[in-house]
């Protein structure tokens, strides 16, 4: 066990990515992070790193308290490359990219039955948001967290994601000003930098699940907004990310999207199923 692993452990000035942070300074993402985060927002990142430190010291696992809130406007729903399959039925879309064929052809592949994506993207369908797989870390900075400090482009997140990175999520999402909720990926997860490191390179020979409970979750939430909604809507890909059809798709702009289309009672069913799912990771 090395040192910075030693910090991490102990969470040392409240903080667990000691780790990541010091080694990523010689990779072109922690120049992103330092350079377009830390420098250009400093106000913003002395808050946001306040606001992760009391996360990690009261926050308590599988409990989201009671907002209250009608809308999301900004809302992203997002899950990990890592979660397509790989061996019998492989993703027809490949694997460490952003495309779903499910989403592009309304088509279920033999794939697609054991894939959380497509489930987490019929729910985006559902609630007509923006749809996002998150391949590297650099990646999610520069089309999520980024845009959400400077242009205010998502204020909401329900994410898929792993304990390991999750640690290394909360941070950016803090800073932007962006809140939300996490599923917990735990079959075939990473456990600790190196590997990591190797899957942020699109190295993840195993497919990652969602635990038991979380996928129960998922299930659950998906019924409820479906309950209540007026249908799917068509999801459209635009750069990096799948979003809400339009008249004008070739002219979409991120900031200029929102959900208004999202009934109140739908939002209010997605509340109420705050005990069932997720973490709330900004308060």
């Amino acid at each position: 066990m090395n040192i910075l692993t030693i910090l991490d452990k102990k969470r040392f000035l409240g903080v667990r990515f000691w780790e990541f942070g010091i080694r990523s300074l010689g990779r072109q993402l922690g120049v992103e992070v330092v350079a377009r985060l830390l420098f250009c927002h400093p106000i913003k990142s002395t808050k946001g790193f306040f606001r992760y430190r009391h996360y990690l010291a009261e926050n308590k696992e599988g409990v989201i308290p009671h907002m209250e809130t009608n809308s999301y406007p900004h809302l992203v729903v997002m899950g990990a490359y890592c979660q397509k399959p790989r061996e019998e039925d492989p993703c027809p879309a490949g694997r460490f990219n952003h495309r779903c064929h499910f989403i592009e052809t309304l088509t279920v592949y033999p794939a697609c039955g054991h894939c959380d994506l497509r489930r987490m993207a019929e729910l985006a369908m559902l609630l007509g948001c923006r749809f996002y797989i998150m391949t590297s870390a650099l990646n999610l900075l520069q089309d999520v967290f980024l845009p959400a400090i400077s242009e205010k482009a998502f204020s909401h997140y329900l994410v898929m994601i792993c304990p390991y990175a999750k640690e290394l999520f909360l941070f950016p999402a803090l800073v932007s000003g962006m809140k939300g909720w996490t599923l917990t990926i735990a079959k075939g997860s990473c456990q600790n930098y190196r590997e990591f490191l190797l899957a942020d390179k699109g190295h993840k020979p195993r497919q990652t699940h969602l635990s038991p409970i979380a996928h129960g979750s998922l299930l659950n939430i998906h019924e409820r907004i479906k309950a209540n909604s007026k249908g799917y809507r068509r999801l459209v890909p635009y750069k990096s990310f799948y979003v809400p059809k339009t008249t004008k798709a070739s002219q979409l702009s991120l900031q200029a999207f929102t959900t208004n289309n999202i009934e109140d009672n739908t939002i209010s069913y997605l509340l109420k199923g705050h005990q069932m799912f997720g973490t709330l990771t900004a308060l």
